[in-house]
């Protein structure tokens, strides 16, 4: 009899409801409150004595069914910083010095923002370039040709209806515009009656290419991705322009950069052909990538590829031996970058804009934003961070970085 009271006993104790403990207030952030995502954010509760630790819930639904992070701290704070665009939710218990939960603080809210639309303008074809000077837009509206936009929207256009306009570039030395304009490989124009007029100054042909992207190497010379060939333009005299170097390739050409007086070209299946230009152009390397390489920008030591499906990174701290490093898988078609600083922006097709920032190996690039798009085809961010992003169906839309 004595042992089924024990037993009883023992029953009603473990089966007695305990008193809950109350959560932690949260102090900081505030709900809702917008991060960019450099910000440092700092997340303060209320300090509870004689516990043993806090646990700490962060993701990006209010379900907490797949935690960004999930941790246990013994200090009532904790820092973040670098989190990709979005909304996020946390909330906060403790575990006492008797080992029992708290119950849960409410789910906060808070955002992070990195671009804030400004405005946007239709085109009437479709961007495959876009670049802003002088308070000028530009954009390469594909067999439309050339359009110009100001803050108050069209003011100019050129035109070769019988060309597609792919690639532009801008001598702000010499106030001109440069054109990769299809068959006719090279079109000049000057900008300098703006907004009254624009003309072309002069242009060249070349049989059996077509322009895809052109870069300035230096005030005398122009270089062409124009697809089976790579030519180099003398533009010195823009009156009289001629042919320095001619080469033929097996794929097509799809993409130039030029830093220093190193050229960097995309070959679609053959990767990357690396040359250097002073006096003589000299062939260094050459580097395949795993899809079509279709577009490229660099910085010291880093070569980054739109490659179609992925963005691949070489490192090419010794051009004459590129070394291959990463591919970063994206959804949609990678066709355009543009680097500013530490910050790389992709033109990736369905896939949309995607916005990375340039961190140490293994990773190299860090996710910050994504905007959806029917087809992203090209973007360009000028000296005050704001962001011209070509898109198929949308038109141009202008962006500002929030730092």
């Amino acid at each position: 009899m004595k042992r089924i009271y024990f037993l009883f006993l023992i029953f009603l104790f473990c089966h007695y409801p305990l008193k809950e403990k109350a959560p932690p207030k949260i102090f900081k952030p505030s709900f809702d409150e917008i991060f960019s995502p450099f910000s440092q954010i700092i997340f303060e509760w209320e300090k509870i004595d004689n516990i043993i630790y806090y646990h700490f819930i962060l993701d990006d639904t209010n379900t907490f069914k797949t935690p960004i992070i999930d941790t246990i701290i013994s200090e009532n704070f904790l820092i973040l910083k670098e989190l990709k665009e979005g909304n996020y939710y946390f909330k906060i218990r403790y575990l006492d010095k008797d080992s029992i939960y708290s119950t849960w603080s409410e789910s906060r809210r808070f955002k992070i923002r990195f671009l804030n639309f400004l405005k946007s303008f239709k085109t009437e074809g479709y961007p495959n370039d876009v670049l802003f000077y002088n308070n000028y837009l530009f954009v390469a509206s594909g067999q439309v040709g050339l359009e110009i936009f100001d803050e108050k929207g069209k003011r100019k256009s050129f035109s070769d209806r019988r060309n597609i306009l792919y690639g532009l570039a801008c001598d702000t030395f010499k106030n001109l515009l440069y054109l990769a304009y299809g068959e006719k490989e090279l079109s000049i124009l000057n900008l300098n009656l703006l907004p009254d007029t624009i003309y072309e100054i002069n242009s060249l042909s070349w049989p059996i290419a077509n322009a895809y992207d052109l870069s300035i190497l230096n005030e005398s010379l122009v270089v062409i991705a124009a697809d089976k060939q790579f030519l180099v333009v003398n533009v010195k005299d823009t009156s009289f322009l001629y042919l320095t170097n001619q080469i033929y390739f097996p794929s097509s050409l799809r993409g130039s950069y030029t830093f220093n007086n190193f050229v960097f070209l995309a070959c679609e299946q053959e990767g990357v052909f690396i040359y250097h230009l002073r006096d003589t152009l000299i062939f260094l390397s050459n580097i395949d990538t795993p899809n079509n390489a279709r577009d490229l920008v660099s910085n010291d030591t880093l070569l980054f590829v739109a490659d179609g499906r992925g963005i691949s990174i070489i490192n090419i701290k010794n051009p004459y031996k590129p070394v291959f490093k990463k591919e970063i898988e994206i959804a949609g078609y990678c066709k355009k970058l543009f680097l500013r600083d530490s910050l790389l922006f992709a033109a990736c097709g369905s896939g949309g804009l995607k916005v990375y920032k340039i961190v140490n190996e293994p990773d190299y690039l860090k996710i910050l934003s994504e905007i959806k798009f029917s087809d992203c085809r090209t973007v360009f961010i000028d000296k005050n961070y704001q962001i011209y992003v070509g898109t198929r169906d949308e038109g141009i839309l202008i962006y500002q970085i929030n730092f």
